[in-house]
């Protein structure tokens, strides 16, 4: 059984790995956010920023899942690699939808005429 002392520490341990690319994706939002220049652009922009750091955030949760299937006494190694995999295929999407968004307002950004 996995008690909830072993999946804080765990989403810790992740946590920390993650944490460069989080402050990274953040703070790009932030200068997103604040930046002059057409809205339409900036927009999609956060808004791809914004899929990539919820996907980061995501991802780390679903580390979880494994020790939580574990904890709720369902050791199927069939379900939680069938799970695993549909969620990871999601989380993928998730990351190329916001990688296009963010090079579409990068290359718009870069056609409009400097002021």
């Amino acid at each position: 059984m996995v008690d909830i002392q072993t999946l804080l520490v765990t989403l810790l341990k992740d946590a920390a790995w993650r944490l460069p690319v989080l402050v990274a994706l953040a703070a790009g939002l932030g200068m997103t956010i604040a930046t002059r220049g057409p809205a339409r652009i900036r927009r999609v922009a956060a808004i791809g920023l914004s899929l990539l750091l919820l996907a980061e955030v995501a991802g780390a949760l679903l580390g979880l899942l494994p020790l939580w299937l574990l904890g709720q006494g369902r050791p199927g190694l069939e379900m939680m690699s069938s799970v695993m995999g549909g969620a990871g295929l999601a989380l993928s999407l998730l990351r190329a939808v916001g990688f296009v968004a963010l090079v579409w307002a990068l290359v718009k950004a870069l056609r409009v005429p400097a002021a």
